[in-house]
């Protein structure tokens, strides 16, 4: 995906301050979320500066919970 140019996993269940500081021009958040129920106060701060709040839909039967669990469980097998 050459057109991302950073990528963050944030520690904290929060990203205000990163948003605030940061201000990306386009914020993903996943498609099972809509305007109303993301973090409102995140879609405040994206939304005081003109930047995009992008919810792709997802891909049937797909998840990072599913990902991760898969990667866990090819790494305990070895």
């Amino acid at each position: 995906m050459e057109f991302v140019d950073y990528i963050l996993i944030f520690p904290f269940n929060s990203v205000k301050e990163y948003l605030e500081i940061l201000k990306p021009e386009v914020y993903i958040k996943s498609g099972n979320y809509t305007l109303d129920t993301i973090n409102q106060e995140e879609r405040r701060i994206i939304e005081s500066y003109g930047g995009e709040i992008y919810l792709p839909k997802g891909i049937a039967d797909m998840s990072t919970t599913k990902i991760i669990e898969k990667i866990k469980n090819i790494h305990n097998s070895n």
